[in-house]
């Protein structure tokens, strides 16, 4: 919709309720990357790894495909590896859509999934049900 200072706003008062809701710590990273704030996006998404090391496939992907863009090249394939390895449905552009990622963010995660180690990486992963492909891990207001 547009409006990224509400929607960061808005995540903002909810990290202040809850400093361990990385969901809304990730999505203020995915509105500053659409920004061009990638450092400030870096950062947040470091953050919300660091609350829940097992369970943020999003901001894992997320900054790998920034570090990548970086030409950290090699640290963003071995992250996005290891997050695709988590929940392969990220390698899914519509999935990322669906989950709120924008224009840049999605260009920009194309050009690492069409890489050779992570098209390999994700053809040797076990499909994932249609059902499961339709579900998103969590629920995210429109920015």
């Amino acid at each position: 919709m547009g409006r990224f200072e509400d929607a960061i706003g808005t995540y903002k008062k909810a990290v202040t309720k809850d400093q361990k809701f990385w969901p809304a710590i990730n999505n203020i990273g995915l509105i500053q990357y659409e920004q061009g704030n990638v450092d400030s996006a870096i950062q947040n998404w470091k953050t919300a790894i660091a609350v829940d090391e097992k369970n943020t496939t999003e901001p894992k992907l997320a900054l790998a495909v920034a570090l990548y863009k970086q030409g950290k090249t090699d640290q963003g394939i071995t992250l996005a590896t290891s997050a695709l390895s988590l929940d392969r449905r990220y390698g899914d552009v519509a999935f990322l859509k669906d989950n709120l990622w924008g224009d840049r963010l999605i260009a920009d995660t194309k050009t690492i999934l069409a890489t050779p180690k992570i098209r390999d990486t994700l053809a040797a992963l076990p499909s994932v049900p249609d059902k499961d492909l339709k579900s998103s891990p969590k629920s995210k207001p429109k920015p």
